[in-house]
């Protein structure tokens, strides 16, 4: 995994052009993240929908920011296919017939469950892990799961944070004998991009915020100090 994401980055530094396909969050932070770093690479984003982000609230911001930092943004096109050329460039072919050719293109599109080694049993159709309101897996005792594993009721950190919180807890009930209890969502529904070292755009609970407290809230360390309390099991 380590030498996969040095190569990522050497790759990053020695292309003069580059291409990230999706208007997610993810995409739309790599965009933004290498744009900001490197001035001289002409970034290009192509997001398959009308409007980033999901046509979230913050959708505009999102955009704007990205223009002043200079990626391009090209919407409502999909990639149809790529193919890689002779001289190790990226033909990259988009829905509207045409073809960009790019140093490095960077797929940012779709979530799979990394679930093939579970029972299919235990799965729905598109391989998500099928739990009940206690987050428990339903066809098994005494299993739990939370995060991208789950399809309930999206994919994101503060969703994940709240279900693996509440899994703990759980855990702990049925070791003690006690009853489960349901699992919400995060207390706060927020929502950040981080767009270079200096700026973000974001909202709590669906009011935009402004770009110095977005960065604050996640661009100033991307939540870095919590890792050792997410290690050893503190955070919770």
């Amino acid at each position: 995994l380590l030498a996969s994401l040095h190569d990522t980055a050497d790759k990053v530094r020695t292309a003069k052009h580059i291409v990230v396909a999706g208007g997610g969050s993810t995409g739309v932070e790599v965009a933004a993240e290498i744009r900001y770093e490197f001035k001289d690479k002409e970034v290009v984003l192509v997001s398959a929908g009308e409007t980033l982000v999901g046509g979230d609230v913050i959708a505009g911001s999102v955009e704007s920011e990205l223009s002043k930092l200079g990626v391009t943004v090209r919407k409502g096109i999909k990639v149809q296919k790529t193919e890689l050329s002779p001289d190790g460039r990226t033909q990259v072919k988009l829905s509207n017939g045409e073809t960009i050719t790019t140093d490095l293109y960077m797929a940012t599109t779709g979530l799979t469950p990394n679930s093939e080694w579970l029972p299919k049993a235990l799965l729905t159709p598109s391989g998500y892990a099928q739990v009940d309101e206690f987050f428990c897996v339903e066809g098994v005792d005494d299993t739990w799961a939370a995060g991208d594993i789950v399809s309930k009721p999206k994919a994101s950190f503060l969703y994940t944070e709240a279900q693996a919180a509440g899994v703990v807890k759980n855990i702990q009930f049925a070791m003690a004998g006690q009853p489960q209890r349901p699992i919400g969502g995060p207390l706060v529904d927020g929502f950040i991009c981080s767009m270079g070292r200096s700026r973000a755009a974001g909202r709590i609970r669906g009011i935009q915020i402004p770009s110095i407290a977005a960065w604050i809230g996640k661009g100033r360390t991307l939540g870095m100090e919590r890792t050792k309390k997410y290690v050893d099991g503190s955070m919770w």
